[in-house]
C-alpha cells in the first residue's frame, strides 16, 4: 500500500517496541503491570511538578513532559528510562542552580517605589 522498496527479512522484526504495558506483561500478573505502569506515572508526574517548582518556566516543564511521553511509549527497557530519568533531573537542578544564581546576581536597574514592592 505504501509502496516501500524495503527487503524482506524473514530472521529480523523491525520496529516492534514493546512499551510499557508490553514490558511489564513479561512478568504474567496484572498486579505488577498496574503496579508497573503506575510507579512510571507517579515517577513521570514527580519530575514535572519537580521542574515547574524549581524552574518556575512553563517551556521547561513542557519539554520534561513531552520527553518523558516519548520515551515511555518507545520503551524497549525499562532500564534505559530510570537512567534517562536520573539524567533529567540532573539537569532540571543544574538549570534551578543556574537560575537562582542569575536570580541573586541580577543587577536591578529600575528604581522600586515602596507601593510597588
Amino acid at each position: 500500500m505504501s509502496g516501500d522498496r524495503y527487503a524482506n527479512v524473514k530472521d529480523y522484526v523491525f520496529l516492534t517496541l514493546p512499551g510499557p504495558i508490553g514490558v511489564a506483561s513479561y512478568t504474567g500478573n496484572l498486579v505488577l503491570i498496574v503496579a508497573f505502569v503506575f510507579v512510571c506515572m507517579l515517577l513521570g508526574h514527580a519530575l514535572e511538578l519537580y521542574c515547574a517548582s524549581v524552574t518556575r518556566n512553563l517551556g521547561c516543564t513542557s519539554a520534561v513532559g513531552v520527553s518523558l511521553a516519548y520515551l515511555f511509549v518507545q520503551m524497549g527497557f525499562p532500564w534505559t528510562l530510570f537512567i534517562y530519568c536520573v539524567e533529567l533531573f540532573l539537569t532540571i537542578s543544574v538549570i534551578a542552580l543556574l537560575r537562582l544564581a542569575l536570580l541573586k546576581f541580577a543587577v536591578n536597574d529600575r528604581k522600586v517605589l515602596p507601593a510597588q514592592a
